[in-house]
């Protein structure tokens, strides 16, 4: 009876192709992500046999890849059955009132944006209510390393998939803009650890920014909120206070998205 195991030149048993491809999408849920030739390393198998078996897993809906030739996903972490994706309608009708409220408490312009590709997407905005004020950015697509907002989503991310979201580098609007991949996920690892992004002229001068992450009921980050103003009224010694708000505004968002 056909067994599909083989035998290597000592009798013992060798991993089946079904053995691989398990181990394979074990070894990618406890990664988060893997790339083929690190598949072929710990599998101990050649690179054509690494990649037909997460061609395999891929046309069954185990992985999924973000770009082509990019690293592998484990879909399980992509989209968790249990845990309903969040429309942008559902985001904007959740977040609305609260960015509203955000800026009659700061009296400094309030956005909720969201990551689009390597950009963020400003969906909702209010002007602040002091002069001079930020205008709102609201459909304007801007580069997301290049924001308080953006840069405190791709913190949340894997860094592999947030390198992958920028294969021909980092494009900067002023000096102070992050300028490469790496640069941007070393400065990434700051930002997980504090908890809040700013940006600090790095999007247009003179102009500061402070942003946390909104996440879904599964702890999936799906936007940010920020508090924008000139820079003279975003001295250090505020951040706190702001930061405090923007996370009391955050759990706000995410328990309208789940009502």
């Amino acid at each position: 009876m056909e067994t599909g195991e083989s035998r290597d030149e000592t009798g013992g048993s060798r991993p089946s192709s079904v053995d691989n491809a398990l181990e394979l999408l074990r070894e990618l849920v406890l990664r988060g992500s893997i790339r083929v030739h690190e598949a072929a390393s710990h599998l101990g198998v050649a690179r054509s046999t690494a990649h037909r078996l997460l061609a395999a897993l891929g046309r069954h809906g185990f992985v999924r890849q973000r770009t082509a030739g990019g690293s592998y996903y484990p879909v399980v972490m992509l989209d968790p059955p249990a845990v309903p994706r969040v429309t942008r309608e559902a985001l904007v009708r959740a977040a609305t009132p609260v960015v509203r409220a955000l800026r009659d408490e700061t009296e400094e312009t309030t956005h909720l944006t969201v990551l689009q590709g390597n950009g963020a997407r400003f969906l909702v905005g209010f002007e602040g209510l002091r002069e001079p004020h930020t205008a709102t950015r609201v459909g304007l697509l801007l580069p997301a390393h290049a924001t308080a907002a953006g840069k405190v989503i791709l913190a949340a991310l894997p860094p592999d998939t947030v390198r992958n979201l920028y294969p021909r580098g980092a494009q900067t609007l002023t000096d102070l803009t992050l300028g490469s991949a790496e640069e941007i996920i070393e400065h990434l690892r700051l930002v997980a650890r504090r908890g809040y992004a700013t940006n600090v002229a790095e999007a247009g001068n003179d102009l500061s920014a402070i942003a946390v992450v909104v996440r879904d009921a599964g702890g999936a980050p799906v936007a940010a909120l920020a508090i924008a103003g000139p820079s003279v009224r975003m001295p250090h010694a505020r951040v706190p206070h702001l930061v405090a708000r923007l996370q009391r505004a955050a759990l706000d968002v995410q328990v309208a998205l789940s009502e």
